[in-house]
């Protein structure tokens, strides 16, 4: 990944009060999924204002979202025959979680069922190798701390840790200032 930044601090010159409050601008550069965004999630936290409630509150379905597709595509995987599993209650779960449309725009609600099922999937020792197998490639390794958290991220008092707002994964597109 590269980056670049301006040589000296930029002042906006249509702003009355902008030799007051200065600031760099950064373009960061690399292929999908090498953590631009991650990057400059953790720059603001660390030395700017943080994540805002409406930063947070954006966040919960995007968390819901990771955590269901992630689920999904381990219940897809070619090494995965969720149908053969000997846990009855697996196989319904597998079948439920299969059933969620997570595309762009749809709201995704981990309630009690979704919640449930996924911890039960969780708990087979073949669904976390396949995921160990599966994380390297995927890009999905943040998701086991939400696997790991599913009461607590399914709350519906939930707002989102930093730790959260790090560790969800959500294609970019577009600019961020």
């Amino acid at each position: 990944m590269g980056a670049c930044c301006t040589p000296a601090p930029y002042e906006n010159p249509n702003d009355p009060d902008s030799g007051k409050s200065t600031f760099h601008k950064i373009l960061f550069l690399g292929s999908g999924g090498c953590g631009k965004s991650t990057l400059f999630k953790q720059l603001r936290k660390l030395y700017g204002q943080g994540f805002s409630a409406q930063n947070r509150n954006d966040a919960i379905n995007g968390i819901s979202t990771f955590v269901v597709e992630t689920m999904q595509h381990l219940l897809e995987d070619e090494k995965c025959n969720y149908e053969e599993f000997e846990d009855e209650k697996a196989v319904t779960a597998a079948k439920q979680i299969m059933t969620i449309q997570t595309e762009t725009g749809k709201i995704v609600i981990l309630n009690e069922e979704i919640t449930t099922n996924i911890k039960i999937l969780w708990a087979l020792p073949e669904i976390k190798e396949l995921f160990d197998e599966t994380a390297k490639l995927m890009l999905n390794g943040p998701c086991a701390h939400f696997f790991e958290s599913m009461d607590r991220i399914s709350a519906s008092n939930y707002q989102p840790t930093d730790k959260d707002m790090l560790m969800q994964r959500r294609p970019t597109t577009g600019l961020i200032e």
